[in-house]
């Protein structure tokens, strides 16, 4: 939610949500979550973010094969690191609500 509140563009959206963090009553005690550097913050960000992307891709394979049940051949996904991930899913993110 807070990748939400802030926007996906940020430039210190980690260190914003982990200023979120340290500040909430919600965490006070929670020693886990107090202790986390932005970096493993942007790491947990990102993998959540896939997550969910491919949860949305699979249910959109699903509904495409129920409509039209042409076999096409899968492309073959290259395996991007760093930034390049995280702004391909801005974009799917954004494209997705958009419909």
């Amino acid at each position: 939610m807070q990748l939400d509140k802030f926007g996906l563009g940020q430039e210190d959206l980690y260190e914003r949500i982990r200023e979120e963090i340290r500040d909430s009553p919600l965490f006070r005690f929670d020693w886990f979550f107090l202790s986390r550097t932005s970096l493993e913050i942007q790491r947990r960000c990102t993998t959540l973010l896939t997550m969910i992307m491919r949860e949305f891709g699979e249910e959109k394979r699903a509904l495409d094969d129920d409509d039209s049940r042409e076999s096409t051949p899968a492309a073959k996904k290259n395996k991007k690191a760093g930034n390049k991930v995280v702004e391909s899913l801005k974009v799917n993110f954004l494209l997705s609500c958009v419909d």
